[in-house]
C-alpha cells in the first residue's frame, strides 16, 4: 500500500518549487525585454551605386583609392593630372593638343591598361559621366570636374564589363563628391611649367550648408591657360620636323626622279632652308604644342529628406570651354597639284607635281566652345 501522507508532501513540494521558479524567471524575461527596448537602432548606411567597395582585401578584384588628403599632398589641381599621375595609368592617357578638332583640343581622358578611354567607364557618384562629342560619346571628360567637391577617388583596375558592360573593359573610375559642406571657401593656384607659354591659373569657390534634413553644396571654378608652342618645347628648326609642302614651291620633275626649286628664295623666305634635294618648311616653328583654354566650370549637389525613407538627391553641372589653338599654314594637298610642260606658268619645262603650301594667308587658328549640361 502507498502512504498517502508522503505522496501528498511530494506533490506539494513539486508544485511550490515550480511557482517560485515561475516568479524568478518572469522578472528575467521583463528584464531581457527591457534590454531590447533601450538598445541603440541600426546605423542607416548608404551604399554609393557604383559596385566598387573601398577596402581592397573585401574585393574579389583590387580597388584603389585616392583620398582628398593624398590630392591635396600631391599638388595635382584637376583630376585629370591626378589620374594621369597615376601608377594604374601605366600607358598614358589623352591630353588634349593643338589642332585636335571638335573640341579635343580641350579635353582630358584616362586610359586604364592603354586600351583605349572608350574602355574605361568613369563614374561621379555611381552615375556615368556625359560623353563627348568627337568620338561618338565613348569616352568621358576629367576636365568636367570641380577638384573642389572631390571627396575621394575609387579605381577598379580589373575590367568590370559583365556588370557594367563593355565600356569597362579595362576597368572603373568611381568620383565620390563631397556630401557635407559648411560655410565658405575661396582657393587660388598658379603654375609655371619653367617653359615659355603653359602659365596656368586657377580659381574656385566652394560654399555649402547642412542640417539635419540634408545639405546643399555649390561649388564654382575658372581656370586660364597660356598656349605652349613647339618651339618652346623642341627649339627652332626641330631635326627632320620640315614639310615638303612650303611657301617655296618644290616641283617634282616626275621624268628625273627629283626635286627643283628656287634657290635664291629658300631661306630668305621665313621657316625655311634646304634640305637635302628640296626646300623644306619648319612647320614646328608657328605652331602650338598645348592650345590656350579659358574653362568656367559650376556644380551644386542637393540632398533633402522630404519624408522617413524619402530622399531627394540631385545634381547639376555646366562646364563652359573656350580653346583657341594653332597649326601651320594649309598645304595644297587635297588634291595633286599638277602641271604640264607647255604650260606657260611652268619655269622648268617638264611635267611634274607641284607642292606649295599657302604661308601667305597666315596660321589656320581655331577657337572651340564646348558647353555641355548634365543634371
Amino acid at each position: 500500500m502507498f502512504d498517502t501522507n508522503k505522496l501528498s508532501t511530494a506533490v506539494k513540494r513539486g508544485l511550490l518549487l515550480a511557482g517560485s521558479a515561475s516568479l524568478f524567471a518572469a522578472p528575467m524575461a521583463l528584464a531581457q525585454s527591457d534590454d531590447e527596448n533601450s538598445a541603440e537602432p541600426v546605423e542607416k548606411i548608404q551604399v554609393t551605386g557604383s559596385r566598387i567597395k573601398r577596402v581592397d582585401l573585401e574585393s574579389v578584384s583590387p580597388v584603389t583609392v585616392i583620398t582628398a588628403e593624398s590630392i591635396a599632398l600631391s599638388g595635382d589641381t584637376s583630376v585629370a593630372q591626378v589620374l594621369r599621375n597615376s601608377s594604374i595609368n601605366t600607358f598614358g592617357s589623352f591630353r588634349g593638343q593643338s589642332g585636335y578638332g571638335s573640341g579635343a583640343s580641350a579635353s582630358s581622358e584616362v586610359n586604364l591598361r592603354g586600351l583605349g578611354a572608350g574602355a574605361t567607364l568613369v563614374l561621379m557618384d555611381g552615375r556615368r559621366l556625359p560623353g563627348l562629342g568627337y568620338d561618338g560619346g565613348s569616352s568621358s571628360d576629367m576636365s568636367m570636374i570641380p577638384m573642389s567637391i572631390v571627396e575621394r577617388i575609387e579605381i577598379l583596375r580589373d575590367g568590370a564589363s559583365a556588370i557594367y558592360g563593355s565600356d569597362a573593359v579595362a576597368g572603373v573610375i568611381n568620383i565620390i563628391t563631397k556630401k557635407q559642406f559648411d560655410g565658405v571657401n575661396v582657393g587660388y593656384s598658379f603654375e609655371d611649367p619653367g617653359a615659355d607659354g603653359g602659365n596656368s591659373s586657377k580659381y574656385n569657390f566652394s560654399a555649402g550648408v547642412t542640417n539635419d534634413k540634408g545639405s546643399i553644396v555649390f561649388i564654382a571654378e575658372h581656370e586660364n591657360t597660356q598656349e605652349v608652342s613647339d618651339v618652346a618645347v623642341s627649339g627652332e628648326n626641330a631635326l627632320d620636323s620640315y614639310s615638303t609642302y612650303s611657301p617655296v614651291a618644290n616641283f617634282y620633275d616626275t621624268d628625273t626622279s627629283s626635286y627643283l626649286y628656287n634657290e635664291d628664295l629658300c631661306g630668305d623666305v621665313a621657316d625655311t632652308s634646304i634640305e637635302s634635294d628640296r626646300c623644306g618648311y619648319y612647320y614646328g616653328n608657328t605652331t602650338w604644342l598645348y592650345g590656350a583654354s579659358e574653362k568656367n566650370s559650376l556644380m551644386t549637389k542637393i540632398e533633402y529628406e522630404l519624408a522617413e525613407n524619402l530622399q531627394l538627391i540631385t545634381r547639376f553641372s555646366a562646364l563652359q570651354t573656350s580653346t583657341d589653338t594653332r597649326y601651320a599654314a594649309t598645304p595644297v594637298s587635297t588634291s595633286s597639284l599638277t602641271i604640264d610642260a607647255d604650260n606657260a606658268m611652268n619655269p622648268y619645262g617638264q611635267d611634274g607635281s607641284v607642292y606649295f603650301r599657302t604661308s601667305s594667308l597666315g596660321t589656320r587658328d581655331t577657337t572651340t566652345e564646348k558647353p555641355p549640361l548634365k543634371w
